[in-house]
C-alpha cells in the first residue's frame, strides 16, 4: 500500500488458481482474501490507496478498496493486456497489449473512456510511470529501457521514445 502498511499479492493455494490476498506488514493479523472469487496477478496499488489494479486472465481490472462492488474492467479485448500501472495522479493507466501482433505499451484514461494511445512503436513491456507522471518507462522489444515524455491534460500527448540503456532482457 502507499503507506507501507499492507501488501497485496497473488497466491495459489492447492488447486485453486491465483487469488489476491492482503496482509499487514507487521504480521499481527492473518492474510485475508482481497476478492475471493477473482483470479488475479500482478497487483498494483493506486497512489491514493483507493484502487488495486490487477490482471485477471488477460485483462486488467481495478478493484475499489474497502468496497463490495465488483472490480471494474479497465480494458477488455480479444488481445492479451497485462502489467497495468496507475499514473501517480490515478488519472491514467499504462499496460502492454498484444493487439498489434507483438507486445506494445498503451495508456488510457482512468476510469476508462474508450480513448487510448499507443506509447511504444517497436515492442514494449513492463510500463512504469515516473513519480511525477511526466514520463513513462518500458522495456522495448530489443531489451532497451525506453523513456517517453508524457504531457497529460484532457488528452495524453506522448513524446518520442528515447533509449536509455540496454537491460538484461532481450
Amino acid at each position: 500500500s502507499p503507506d507501507g502498511q499492507v501488501v497485496v499479492f497473488a497466491a495459489r493455494t492447492g488447486q485453486v488458481p491465483n487469488r489476491l490476498h492482503q496482509k499487514r506488514v507487521t504480521g499481527d493479523s492473518p492474510e485475508q482474501p482481497l476478492m475471493p472469487d477473482v483470479q488475479g496477478a500482478a497487483p498494483h496499488w493506486s497512489a491514493d490507496s483507493r484502487f488495486v489494479l490487477f490482471q485477471d486472465r488477460f485483462d486488467p481490472y481495478a478493484a475499489r478498496m474497502g468496497s463490495s462492488e465488483p472490480p471494474m474492467p479497465v480494458t477488455q479485448t480479444v488481445h492479451a493486456e497485462r502489467e497495468g500501472r496507475f499514473s501517480p495522479d490515478v488519472r491514467w493507466v499504462a499496460y502492454d497489449s498484444s493487439e498489434t501482433g507483438r507486445r506494445e505499451v498503451w495508456a488510457q484514461p482512468f476510469p476508462p473512456t474508450g480513448a487510448r494511445w499507443q506509447i511504444s512503436r517497436t515492442g514494449g513491456v513492463s510500463p512504469q510511470w515516473r513519480a511525477d507522471g511526466k514520463e513513462l518507462f518500458y522495456v522495448a522489444g530489443n531489451g532497451r529501457l525506453m523513456a517517453v515524455s508524457i504531457e497529460a491534460g484532457s488528452a495524453l500527448k506522448p513524446g518520442a521514445p528515447t533509449a536509455l540503456f540496454q537491460t538484461i532482457y532481450s
